[in-house]
């Protein structure tokens, strides 16, 4: 026997199984000074032989005029029809009045225009532009036919260029 408890296993597989049955333990002893397995107080009936008193409920409160008022409104047939939610609106899709005549063709805007650039990040071998709050680099369309040629970080510059060889250089606002 002193063998067995000498070794190192044993020992750990005993104080494994005590980790795991302390706690039942405890709590099984803890039930016991408490008064054994007893039932729950609304389990229990009279000790004298006579049948448990239930405790009479407490008195309901009445109504008030609103209350009422509200009740007699869900029992008529007021609501028999539809009844829709007040948060469910009818999309309606008005159609354009016809034009008799074409509108007047608006000029044309030229896209490049209406191109800003906001930033220029990157070293002098690899920078990105953010023209019109996009990244682009070298070699990307901004616009139909302008391509971004050079991206010059010290500067601050972006160098625009057309299929047809025209150039345009941006700059930040200052």
């Amino acid at each position: 026997m002193a063998a067995l408890i000498a070794s190192g296993f044993d020992k750990d597989r005993m104080a494994w199984a005590a980790a795991v049955m302390a706690p039942l333990i405890c709590v099984q002893f803890v039930r016991l000074l408490d008064g054994g397995l007893s039932q729950a107080p609304a389990a229990t009936t009279a000790t004298n032989g006579s049948p448990a008193v239930i405790p009479p409920a407490p008195e309901a409160r009445r109504l008030t005029r609103a209350q009422i008022a509200a009740l007699e409104f869900l029992q008529s047939d007021a609501l028999r029809g539809e009844v829709r939610s007040p948060m469910n609106h009818p999309v309606v899709v008005a159609s354009p009045p016809p034009s008799p005549e074409p509108a007047p063709a608006s000029p044309a805007i030229d896209p490049v225009k209406a191109l800003t650039l906001t930033a220029v990040m990157g070293t002098e071998n690899q920078a990105v532009a953010s023209i019109g709050h996009t990244l682009r680099r070298v070699g990307d369309e901004v616009a139909p036919g302008w391509r971004v040629a050079e991206i010059n970080a010290r500067q601050r510059t972006v160098q625009l260029r057309h299929l047809d060889g025209r150039t345009l250089t941006l700059q930040p606002a200052p």
